[in-house]
């Protein structure tokens, strides 16, 4: 065979296997009604001091539904504490996973979380995390009933000289 014979029976490969890999992408992308199906089984479950993201990132079709509960985005850099929160929910979409979100976000190093419920509606696996261990005190100030009386000193060190 030539190279132009290869090429021209390739152009119509190229071409299907694009169709079938955009088929199998649209069977992956939630509809309105399962976003509204998913959020509304999550308030069924909702506790007080839950907080909720989704992933990936870029899928943001949820957030529609999303407007009267405590949403958040995980920012693309740093470290993010999940301990202020009871449970985390995690809609993931697009064959990702709860699992997955939590390998792909800088969580706080000091963190171990654990998946306490889990629920599949159509393309959307719904997630709760809860912190097991690495809890946040960053927060203390804002739970100290007195805060203008708090005093911070900084003691400066001295180097020693050899």
């Amino acid at each position: 065979m030539t190279v132009t014979r290869i090429f021209w029976w390739s152009i119509p490969l190229v071409i299907v296997l694009s169709f079938v890999s955009t088929l199998y992408r649209n069977t992956q992308v939630p509809s309105r009604q399962e976003w509204q199906q998913a959020i509304a089984w999550v308030d069924t479950q909702w506790q007080e001091g839950d907080q909720i993201t989704w992933y990936p990132e870029w899928v943001s079709e949820g957030k529609l539904f999303l407007h009267h509960l405590p949403a958040f985005h995980p920012p693309y850099q740093g470290d993010i504490d999940l301990a202020y929160a009871k449970r985390t929910w995690v809609l993931a979409t697009m064959g990702y996973s709860a699992k997955d979100w939590v390998d792909g976000i800088g969580l706080h190093p000091l963190q171990k979380v654990k998946i306490i419920e889990s629920k599949q509606i159509g393309p959307i696996h719904l997630s709760a995390l809860e912190v097991m261990e690495g809890h946040s005190y960053a927060d203390l100030y804002q739970q100290w009933s007195d805060k203008d009386r708090v005093q911070v000193t900084r003691i400066k060190q001295s180097k020693k000289k050899k």
